[in-house]
């Protein structure tokens, strides 16, 4: 068996620090599970846990946890760049739970409910995908636009507006990981 020394085990220590419990978990916790597998498969005890507490502590406090599984997108910092709180040092797309945001007119959602079936055609994969109704807006998206229009000319032109529909897929079908935010896609939804 091998004797690890008290710098593996400081490195061992660090490196359970950074990689955490995996999806946003304690790092602090993680180091000390990681430290506690190493002993119980033969480490010798050259150190005691208080003694690796403050390095650990120390090391986690350099770790950014993600609060949920994803793809990190756009990155803005760099290796050795400093940061300041509140700074958005990347962009994270959640691939767990998927949807799609569709824009029907307000004439087509008179018989759509929450729970009816739906799918998907995903342009660039070329694939149709299963879902389901899930909500709708609360209101058009020209009231959530940055500038809602004022027609105040005088005259009454009636503009059909757009209602958000989510659909959400449904897990387990293929292909699904290739799916990213802003895909052009043909929603169906079946009304009857």
């Amino acid at each position: 068996m091998r004797r690890l020394d008290e710098q593996q085990i400081r490195d061992v220590a660090r490196g359970a620090a950074v990689l955490g419990t995996g999806g946003g978990g304690d790092p602090y916790l993680g180091t000390l599970a990681a430290v506690g597998a190493l002993r119980e498969h033969g480490a010798p005890q050259v150190m005691e846990i208080d003694e690796l507490g403050d390095d650990v502590y120390v090391a986690s406090l350099a770790m950014v946890g993600a609060p949920v599984d994803g793809i990190i997108g756009k990155r803005s910092v760099n290796i050795g760049d400093r940061v300041q709180p509140g700074q958005q040092l990347m962009s994270l797309t959640q691939n767990g739970e998927l949807w799609v945001t569709a824009n029907f007119r307000e004439t087509q959602i008179e018989r759509m409910r929450q729970g009816q079936q739906a799918s998907v055609h995903v342009d660039a994969i070329d694939r149709d995908y299963d879902g389901v109704v899930d909500s709708f807006a609360g209101a058009t998206g020209s009231r959530y636009s940055l500038l809602p229009p004022e027609n105040a000319t005088g005259n009454y032109v009636k503009v059909v507006q757009r209602i958000p529909v989510r659909i959400k897929l449904q897990t387990g079908q293929p292909e699904m990981e290739r799916l990213r935010p802003g895909m052009s896609a043909e929603p169906k939804v079946r009304v009857r």
